[in-house]
């Protein structure tokens, strides 16, 4: 671009993101115009705020709320642009689709995005009206106090349940495959190993999440590069398939930051965070956030890779549930990464197990107590020299209580229903009973 007169406050035509420039006087000439240097800066844009509308939008369009984009793949590479500023994609209650094999929605070459859905609660369930399925997955038809707001497709969060036996079974990010508006029902269908089905006048509370992002038969929905950031807030993001991940965090940072939740159902894991990852959920509003119908683990963390679970909130809304397979854990930690509990959380209704740190992994929290219930495998396991240091308790597990070998290290606060414990080959167990 060439030389250009600044007076004051100047547009300059023909600028790009990302150009450097100089301010000079225009006077002198030769090294003299560098001795007269003032300025070398990025010129930063102004952060882009895009909309998304899989009903009504058109990937032609300027992208503004009058004239929105089709897809998240269009928003994301006009984002792209904007490296420096960052943005928002603002996502209409719809369901999108990520690419259908390898990285998904790439935000490896991004900073500061935002992704924000479309989502309500204030739902109450009163009672379940029935039942039908077996083990591990079951269908639920729900009363609840009031269904206009909820929509076939929709997926919903269950938590805060109470009043019944094994509630806790309920809780997750679930399908809403039906309903019924003159009754205020809904019919979900649930993981669950259970052999039999509940039944009864539960309650519970409800999150409507009405934007969803399904991924192709691939890899991942999201990958988060190195040194760059997503959050999120309000969505559902439903891995399509076997092998596929919700995010993929290699060396980013992904922070859940809702006005009423989030939610992945389905994943292999729902959560992977490597090579020095990092995965937060700032939970300021106590909304829920839930990870359930995975394979194999709800989150793993590897390789020196780190997660805050749960920060700020009042409340036991931080869910991982229903695994479809025995193997893998709710919350897998290994190879040297870390996780910071820092109000309580639940772990329910695994075919695995609850909790794994292993090859030099750490779990701990500060009187937040991570709640492993309904577990058919082991509850809480460290091995190799990981470390378990936590307020924890263990409800109706098949497994063992409390696992540490290899020089594992479990050292547990208040600890209740223990389910037995099993410290041999080198580990170590402290304050279990």
């Amino acid at each position: 671009m060439a030389d250009k007169q600044v007076n004051e406050l100047t547009t300059i035509s023909g600028a790009e993101y990302g150009n450097y420039f100089v301010l000079y006087d225009d006077q002198e000439s030769g090294d003299e115009k560098l001795k007269k240097l003032d300025v070398w800066d990025l010129v930063y844009p102004t952060p882009l705020e895009l909309y998304v509308s899989e009903s009504s939008g058109n990937d032609s369009n300027d992208g503004s709320s009058s004239n929105p984009l089709e897809t998240i793949d269009e928003a994301i590479s006009r984002m792209t642009n904007a490296i420096h500023a960052g943005g928002s994609i603002m996502l209409e209650e719809g369901t999108y689709s990520a690419p259908t094999w390898g990285v998904g929605m790439d935000v490896t070459n991004l900073n500061n995005l935002l992704i924000i859905g479309e989502a309500d609660d204030g739902v109450s369930i009163t009672s379940i009206q029935s039942s039908s399925g077996e083990a591990s997955e079951w269908s639920y038809v729900l009363n609840c106090d009031d269904v206009s707001g909820i929509s076939v497709g929709n997926y919903v969060n269950i938590y805060e349940t109470s009043n019944i036996s094994n509630s806790e079974r309920m809780h997750g990010c679930w399908e809403v495959t039906a309903v019924d508006g003159v009754n205020d029902r809904i019919t979900v269908t649930v993981s669950d190993p259970a052999s039999s089905a509940l039944s009864g006048s539960l309650n519970g509370s409800v999150t409507i999440l009405k934007t969803v992002i399904t991924g192709g038969d691939g890899e991942y929905v999201f990958t988060v590069g190195n040194g760059c950031s997503l959050n999120v807030s309000d969505i559902c993001i439903v891995p399509d398939g076997g092998y596929s991940c919700g995010l993929y965090i290699d060396g980013g940072y992904v922070g859940i930051m809702n006005d009423y939740g989030f939610g992945i159902n389905g994943g292999d894991p729902g959560i992977f965070c490597i090579n020095g990852g990092t995965f937060e959920n700032i939970n300021w509003n106590d909304k829920s956030v839930c990870i359930s119908n995975f394979m194999s683990s709800g989150i793993q963390l590897d390789y020196n890779s780190n997660a805050v679970l749960n920060l700020y909130s009042r409340q036991d809304d931080f869910i991982i549930s229903g695994s479809t397979t025995d193997e893998g854990a709710g919350l897998s930690v290994v190879r040297g990464s870390a996780v910071w509990v820092d109000s309580s959380i639940l772990i329910c209704g695994m075919m695995g197990d609850g909790v794994v740190a292993d090859y030099c992994g750490t779990i701990s929290t500060d009187g937040a107590s991570i709640w492993s219930r309904e577990i058919d495998g082991d509850a809480f396991t460290a091995e190799n020299n990981a470390m378990i240091d936590a307020t924890a308790s263990v409800l109706n597990c098949d497994g063992t209580g409390w696992v540490a070998h290899f020089g594992g290290i479990i050292h547990h606060y208040d600890a209740t229903n223990a389910d037995g414990s099993d410290s041999s080959n080198g580990g170590h167990l402290y304050g279990v009973v």
